[in-house]
């Protein structure tokens, strides 16, 4: 974001008045607000973390918890308010090649968090399209394969952000239903008005005896 763009943006001044570095920390917090998804996490994954922000937010709601980054950027948050170094642990991997056992093996995680976002190419449907592939990406590492595999553990909550159109909302609440207690959708304030980014918020992964059951 430019300067002059910072300074007429009251979400991007709010953010650093806070000391955030980014804005985006502000969504991540409203989604907390709403669906308590941090406090009492211990382990909280964090796809598409550059340039830090939502690790902010992560060690802003819990001294304890554990947050592992992912980005196809290098993210140093040594100096960041709000984080512990030895709490926070980024990696410079692609959500597509990275594997389990490099994330600590399957169902490690509490919660997932996905903020990517692909280059726009100007075309709304184009667009779309990248932003529900890595959507689906996000939602293919914490689900894995199988009923088995995946990094987030039974009764753990997943948040995926998309760009609205070319049926993604649709299609991500069909992936969804199936495999999460509740799925939401939710569009924080903090994201600008001309913005088509929404998030999926699903809660509670179902074990996998549940979901043989009920197949």
């Amino acid at each position: 974001m430019s300067n002059a763009r910072r300074l007429i943006d009251p979400i991007a001044r709010e953010a650093k008045k806070l000391g955030f570095v980014a804005r985006s920390a502000l969504k991540l917090s409203e989604l907390d607000v709403k669906f308590s998804l941090l406090r009492g996490k211990s382990r909280i994954l964090d796809l598409g973390c550059a340039p830090g922000a939502w690790i902010q937010v992560a060690h802003r709601a819990s001294k304890n918890n554990v947050v592992i980054g992912l980005d196809l950027k290098e993210v140093e948050v040594s100096g960041m308010r709000y984080v512990d170094p030895a709490r926070a642990h980024t990696l410079v991997r692609d959500v597509r090649e990275v594997s389990v056992r490099e994330l600590g093996g399957a169902r490690s995680f509490d919660v997932v968090l996905s903020d990517m976002m692909a280059n726009t190419r100007g075309v709304s449907s184009v667009d779309a399209l990248a932003s529900l592939d890595l959507a689906e990406c996000a939602m293919n590492l914490a689900l894995g394969d199988d009923e088995e595999s995946g990094v987030l553990r039974d009764g753990g909550d997943l948040v995926v952000k998309v760009l609205e159109g070319e049926g993604s909302v649709e299609t991500l609440t069909r992936a969804a239903k199936p495999h999460f207690a509740k799925v939401n959708w939710f569009k924080p304030k903090a994201t600008r008005s001309e913005s088509r980014e929404t998030y999926l918020v699903a809660r509670g992964r179902k074990s996998a005896r549940c979901n043989k059951m009920s197949s």
